[in-house]
């Protein structure tokens, strides 16, 4: 039988720098039901959820999940490993890519790109987190249940409760971690910050929603770096935080793969 694949997205409207950023409106649709939809595209994603906490504040997520026709699950609010988890057992999941709500423009095709490299390896963990490939908001991660588990039981460190992952990268020589890069994209620049954490954030990606969604809804990644080379000026609407970059938690990367 082959493993089932599940895309869990990570989600919640008390964030400390952008309360309610999931809520946004990028035209006449939130953030997430954008995001959801981006990710329907995927060919080998078999089950998407969301998973989001028990309180109430979050009944306003659960229903934008509920429109889009998604599974729900709803756990612990800062252990966020252990709503994974408990979200991935009930699923029965074999492979989990993670994929975080403040992620809006996030292209597919690095997704099913890492979903490929992913199953024709046997890693345990496996992410494109490299920022010499893909800019901050483009990032997923891949690991198989086993893994999770095995974080689950072994994390102690509020840290590592509240981030997923870190138990699992920060332990390469338990765990088989690998980093994936592709070919660097024309027009790219670590300058660039496509991820949602503050408002100056939203602004540049709802700029780069309004020019380019009404002419083709799942733009593409190599589209926005089109439009942003063509705009420069609006590069600065969030320079200030683009330094703001989560690599720096990771562990010092030794093996890459490269694809052409």
């Amino acid at each position: 039988m082959s493993p089932k694949i599940t895309c869990i997205i990570q989600a919640r409207t008390e964030s400390s720098r952008l309360a309610g950023k999931v809520l946004l409106k990028l035209g006449k649709k939130t953030i997430l039901q954008y995001l959801i939809e981006r990710l329907k595209k995927s060919k080998n994603i078999e089950s998407l959820i969301l998973a989001t906490t028990k309180k109430k504040k979050d009944n306003a997520i659960c229903k934008v999940a509920k429109k889009q026709k998604i599974q729900i699950f709803r756990g612990d609010e800062k252990n966020v490993l252990k709503r994974y988890y408990l979200c991935a057992k009930k699923n029965h999941s074999s492979i989990i890519i993670r994929i975080t709500a403040d992620c809006p423009l996030i292209d597919i095709k690095y997704v099913d790109e890492l979903i490929k490299v992913f199953k024709k390896n046997k890693y345990d963990y496996l992410t494109n987190l490299y920022f010499n490939y893909l800019p901050d908001g483009f990032h997923c991660e891949i690991f198989n249940f086993k893994t999770l588990e095995n974080a689950f039981k072994s994390a102690k460190s509020f840290f590592d409760k509240e981030h997923v992952t870190s138990y699992i990268w920060k332990n390469p020589k338990k765990f088989k971690v690998n980093y994936f890069k592709g070919r660097k994209l024309k027009n790219f620049s670590k300058k660039i910050r496509l991820t949602l954490d503050y408002y100056e954030d939203y602004l540049l990606i709802k700029k780069i929603f309004d020019n380019l969604y009404y002419k083709n809804k799942y733009f593409s990644l190599r589209e926005i770096l089109v439009f942003l080379k063509k705009n420069q000026k609006l590069l600065k609407i969030n320079e200030k935080y683009h330094r703001l970059q989560w690599i720096k938690f990771h562990s010092k990367r030794k093996r890459y793969q490269t694809i052409d």
